[in-house]
């Protein structure tokens, strides 16, 4: 029965061409400390989704484990090294800034589907010890993507360039 699944996931997975777009969806956010707590991918102002695709694929595992597939603006392209492509430019406000803060302040994650592959990252963190109330956003994400020929095998996601929330705006990259 192992033997069938594992078969039945080597031919499924899908095959890219050099530069093909690789779609990255937003799931859920949830607490760290609490994973079955889920929130919609979009209840924390992040970059809206600019693009005219907006099917998203639908899988029975996704309503069991409570994800809610939402396009993002991030656009990877099948074996091609991209740095510091610009997101967008979210303005801060108080609404904005609260709901940054409360993320952070419960430790919320955010999970993204690259290739029915699952990543993970922290939305924000804490300031140093000299400023321990000083709520910072991760605002680069850097991926780096695995492959062995023409499918992706594996995806890290990493967050970088953490900027403080008593800025005006901030620059979301990857």
């Amino acid at each position: 029965m192992i033997f069938f699944f594992i078969l039945l996931s080597l031919f499924s997975a899908k095959r890219y061409k050099d530069f093909t777009i690789i779609p990255v969806y937003g799931t859920k956010v949830s607490p760290y400390n609490n994973p079955f707590e889920t929130h919609d991918f979009y209840s924390i102002p992040f970059c809206p989704y600019t693009g005219k695709e907006t099917k998203t694929p639908r899988r029975l595992s996704d309503a069991f484990l409570g994800n809610n597939l939402q396009r993002t603006s991030v656009s990877l392209k099948f074996k091609k090294n991209e740095t510091n492509q610009q997101l967008c430019q979210i303005t801060l406000n108080q609404h904005t800034k609260e709901k940054f803060q409360n993320a952070i302040k419960r430790h919320f994650y955010y999970q993204l589907d690259i290739d029915k592959l699952p990543v993970w990252s922290l939305i924000g963190a804490k300031g140093n010890q000299e400023n321990s109330n000083q709520s910072l956003v991760f605002t680069k994400q850097h991926f780096t993507v695995y492959y062995n020929e023409n499918r992706i095998i594996s995806v890290s996601l990493t967050p970088e360039n953490p900027v403080s929330l008593d800025s005006n705006t901030l620059n979301f990259t990857y």
